[in-house]
């Protein structure tokens, strides 16, 4: 779904090593695919560790019309090489991994999903915040639906919106990758934004990540359900663990209230 950005005008003795950097890059990306599928395929964390220097992810503001809010916009600064990377792997992935989910809904489900409130939140469309002050919670996230901006999540009918939950709270989560050609997980992580090409941290909580989803099959999107407990106050971030994703503007803000 990402269109790739033209690439800049550069001087002729600058082409040849670029093309060579970006065929290596390639090269690299074909000899991981195999352990990338193999880990997603077991729900590993593929927010793997690194020491190179991210890119900041955060959009600029939009106006949402007719509201008075403000919305995160589609655009991350992300350079083109790292996009067209992670690109070919979301893509090559989610051709893999189709029919790897144990559930899969239709494009109504998956509409009513994504515009639906949580019970028991209450959401604030300006401050693209949703809090729960329950001990149990419950809400569903969708991976780049058609309503959204491209490499962003759903949740509540808001874009990649701030979650508050209580610590303690049980957690239920109905993950969709509402994409129709890459493959998308998602996972609470102590990395905080900008997040790097491979986004570094930990999984925050035990079971706070659902193993990632291929593409669609027969037009029904797959999905999955986890659970996990609310850990230690603070703030963390939810993010898409497949390379690049989180870098590219999949990730938003995960509280836990004391």
């Amino acid at each position: 779904m990402i269109e790739h950005p033209e690439i800049p005008n550069t001087p002729a003795d600058s082409v040849v090593p670029a093309a060579t950097a970006r065929r290596a890059r390639v090269r690299r990306a074909l000899l991981a695919l195999p352990l990338v599928l193999a880990l997603a395929a077991v729900g590993f964390d593929l927010a793997r560790p690194t020491n190179g220097a991210g890119y900041r992810s955060a959009a600029a503001p939009t106006a949402a019309p007719g509201s008075g809010c403000v919305s995160p916009s589609a655009a991350a600064s992300t350079n083109f090489a790292d996009m067209s990377l992670s690109t070919f792997i979301g893509q090559h992935a989610g051709t893999r991994l189709a029919g790897n989910a144990p559930l899969y809904l239709s494009a109504d489900q998956v509409r009513t999903l994504g515009d639906g409130v949580p019970a028991g939140a209450s959401v604030d469309a300006c401050a693209d915040r949703i809090t729960f002050t329950g001990a149990a919670v419950s809400f569903s996230v969708e991976a780049v639906p058609p309503v959204n901006p491209d490499m962003t999540f759903r949740i509540g009918a808001l874009v990649n919106p701030t979650v508050v939950v209580q610590q303690g709270a049980q957690i239920t989560v109905e993950f969709v990758n509402a994409d129709t050609d890459q493959a998308h997980g998602w996972l609470v992580t102590t990395a905080q934004a900008p997040f790097a090409f491979r986004p570094g941290g930990a999984t925050a909580f035990p079971g706070a990540q659902a193993a990632v989803i291929g593409d669609p099959v027969n037009g029904r999107q797959g999905a999955r359900t986890i659970t996990f407990t609310a850990g230690p106050a603070g703030q963390y971030e939810y993010i898409c663990p497949m390379p690049g994703h989180a870098e590219m503007g999949m990730h938003g803000s995960f509280i836990v209230a004391p």
